[in-house]
């Protein structure tokens, strides 16, 4: 589906909460290949949304990235949580296991996503309609 994505090192998906990141990467990467901090909240805080967690779930995060890179594993970042400091914390990790690093930043338009429902009938709330809206226009790419 995608011709032009790294298949080595590490990728850094950048975008807005809600922005479609976990959705790009689902279509794009191997589910194994992603760590998602909406994840690791979910087993650190019991919910993906304990957003009290998100600290935790950052050190967590860049735990098992720097353990994958340094056993050569391609390494995919889908995190809301990507401020200046874990941008260079990841890009310090990916220069000391000589990793080349990819950021893809995802931004989808916000624009009908609610008429998308309404057009469908179907009985979906406004994320899921997000999600599948995304989803089409992300395979027609």
């Amino acid at each position: 589906m995608f011709t032009e994505l790294p298949t080595s090192g590490l990728v850094v998906l950048l975008g807005a909460p809600a922005s479609g990141k976990s959705t790009f990467a689902d279509l794009a990467f191997a589910r194994g290949d992603v760590i998602a901090t909406d994840d690791i909240r979910g087993l650190a805080g019991g919910s993906r949304d304990a957003l009290e967690a998100t600290p935790e779930s950052i050190d967590i995060l860049y735990t098992i990235v720097r353990h994958r890179l340094r056993i050569g594993l391609f390494t995919v970042v889908d995190s809301t949580g990507t401020t200046e400091g874990l941008l260079g914390r990841l890009a310090d990790l990916a220069e000391a296991t000589s990793s080349p690093i990819h950021y893809i930043h995802v931004e989808a338009p916000v624009n009908g996503y609610s008429q998308f429902d309404v057009m469908s009938g179907a009985e979906l709330g406004v994320h899921a309609a997000r999600r599948a809206a995304l989803r089409r226009r992300i395979r027609a790419l």
